[in-house]
């Protein structure tokens, strides 16, 4: 698989938390602000991925990096959850 399909199976697991899948490729540290995981020696999953958190809990980072070096961060800034969208959002 490529790197970016790799990377995009993974990004969903996280965003899903899809356990079934992560836990099949990585090992788990949980830290003060943070979740830490360390892929799997048999894993083809990218090198770590640190998903940090709010007060609230709510994820507000995720970094990758990828085992070339690479560095890909995420920031989530005015989240909203569950807030309905209009019908015409999904039209194309």
């Amino acid at each position: 698989k490529s790197f970016a399909r790799r990377f995009a199976t993974f990004l969903y697991a996280f965003v899903s938390m899809d356990f079934d899948v992560l836990q099949k490729a990585y090992d788990v540290e949980f830290r003060d602000d943070r979740i830490v995981f360390l892929p799997k020696k048999t894993s083809d999953a990218p090198k770590k991925i640190e998903v940090f958190y709010n007060q609230k809990g709510e994820v507000d980072k995720v970094l990758f990096y990828a085992k070339n070096g690479d560095l890909t961060t995420i920031i989530f800034t005015n989240v909203k959850i569950n807030e309905a969208l209009p019908e015409d959002a999904f039209s194309i």
